[in-house]
């Protein structure tokens, strides 16, 4: 009998394992596509065609202060860190359907932008994977130091 009960308790076990599993994977492979609940992606390669095409773009750096004084890119049109988006949100474009690229140091901060301003009605985003170390890793160049006013 009690062969029998831990027998129904591992098969349990295993169908709960099974479940959980198939799950995750579907999480998964939802999460690696091109847009998400986590930003309309862009390649670093992607970003410097659009720029090198010339065309008119809004670029957020959602660093720090002194990470966007070491390294930037030339290009971006204003310092915002992620975590005070919503009080300096007069640095943004008023238009909510303005083209908005997003940039931080790899990625995780410029995710979190992406959905704060999707919360505050911005619906043209795009998040840059990687962020600056994927720039710097594709050969791209970066400037560094005070910044001249635009």
């Amino acid at each position: 009998m009690k062969n029998r009960i831990y027998s129904i308790y591992a098969l349990a076990l295993v169908a709960a394992a099974l479940f959980i599993s198939c799950g995750n994977e579907r999480h998964t492979a939802h999460n690696n596509t091109n847009s998400d609940k986590l930003g309309n992606y862009i390649t670093v390669d992607q970003l410097h065609k659009v720029v090198e095409a010339g065309k008119d773009i809004y670029l957020v750096d959602v660093r720090t202060f002194r990470e966007f004084l070491n390294k930037r890119l030339s290009f971006a049109d204003v310092l915002i860190p992620f975590d005070s988006l919503e009080i300096m949100a007069d640095r943004l474009p008023k238009d909510k359907n303005s083209e908005i690229f997003l940039f931080c140091r790899t990625g995780r901060r410029s995710r979190i932008a992406f959905n704060i301003l999707k919360e505050m009605g911005y619906n043209n985003l795009h998040n840059v994977r990687g962020g600056i170390v994927a720039w710097e890793d594709a050969g791209y160049e970066t400037i560094s130091g005070p910044v001249e006013a635009k």
